[in-house]
């Protein structure tokens, strides 16, 4: 070989030395460790991870040994996520919030509804035999009410009274029997099952609810109630059923105190009464009479048939005049 192509191949095989290297494109590691500022990786065919921390995906929790996808970009490591065997069970966040202490607990009947409580504890201290009960802060150890009775009769229950509790016989007045649809009825006697007075179920439109002997009964409205009238006017019974008619305005405002209300011809007057008249009705002689039969005489001021304003009674036939005073 000449001297020329020593120099050729020389020159070659100093610039396949100085030539860069072809970058490896690497798609998956497995995570080192996790830290703060984010994780090392340990790539296919290496032992050790990296001293580098590589950003990964902020919405995956990492953790060490994970088999992760990454990605190139940029002379660096995204690690976007982990791969591997399908969960078995889906994941579901713990709800953000609660104060301190506070225990999780279901919010629903739905699936992986969760929410903060605070925590319902049973208190550890309490004196045996005594129960917990509910007050008004939480709960607490108290002792069983003393004054239910300790004994009592196979099948008798536990009866309020007016000082404490008593087991009593269950009363037996309510009726073994009855009417399917009857309804229980306080009686005089105790109690009954009675039929219940029950609206009608049928009925005809228009028709109003009536009270009969028996009970209820549907019934055609009542057709003489005249349908038109005169505003102001009231409702009259006549011979044949129902008028409307004016209120009656015939009776006189004024009048003269003493005096009695007499039908006229055309309405009504107040008028004083005779006292002939009285006297007549009463069959009492008002004029003076010469039949000495008579021992007690009476006469009015005016003649029989007009008002008087005065009358007078005597002793006998030819006694003393008296005038009698009228109030």
């Amino acid at each position: 070989m000449d001297e020329m192509e020593l120099g050729m191949e020389a020159l070659t095989e100093e610039l396949a030395d100085a030539a860069p290297e072809e970058e490896v494109v690497r798609n998956f590691a497995t995570v080192g460790e996790v830290f703060e500022d984010g994780v090392s990786l340990i790539f296919d065919g290496e032992e050790e991870p990296t001293e580098k921390h590589y950003l990964c995906n902020t919405n995956v929790y990492f953790q060490a040994g994970d088999r992760v996808r990454i990605l190139a970009d940029g002379g660096t490591y995204i690690v976007e996520y982990v791969v591997g065997a399908p969960r078995q069970q889906p994941i579901h966040q713990v709800p953000g919030g609660g104060d301190e202490d506070d225990v999780l607990t279901k919010a629903s009947g739905d699936s992986w509804d969760t929410k903060w409580s605070a925590p319902r504890y049973v208190p550890q201290t309490g004196t045996t035999g005594y129960v917990l009960t509910k007050t008004a802060s939480g709960y607490a150890w108290q002792a069983a009410p003393s004054d239910i009775p300790s004994t009592g009769t196979t099948g008798y229950v536990l009866t309020k009274t007016a000082t404490g509790f008593a087991w009593q016989a269950v009363p037996t007045e309510i009726p073994s029997s009855g009417t399917v649809g009857h309804v229980l009825t306080k009686t005089s006697g105790g109690n009954a099952w009675q039929a219940v007075n029950a609206v009608p179920g049928t009925g005809t439109t228009g028709h109003v609810l009536t009270k009969t002997n028996s009970g209820y009964a549907w019934q055609a409205a009542p057709s003489d109630i005249p349908s038109t009238g005169t505003t102001g006017y009231v409702l009259t019974k006549t011979a044949t059923g129902f008028e409307w008619k004016a209120v009656p305005t015939e009776i006189p405002t004024s009048g003269t105190t003493g005096y009695l209300l007499t039908k006229t011809n055309t309405g009504f007057e107040w008028k004083a009464v005779p006292i002939g008249d009285r006297l007549a009705n009463l069959g009492v002689q008002t004029s003076l009479q010469t039949n000495n039969s008579y021992v007690i005489q009476f006469k009015t001021g005016g003649t029989s048939g007009t008002a008087a304003s005065t009358f007078y009674i005597r002793m006998g036939t030819s006694g003393t005049w008296h005038q009698i005073t009228t109030t």
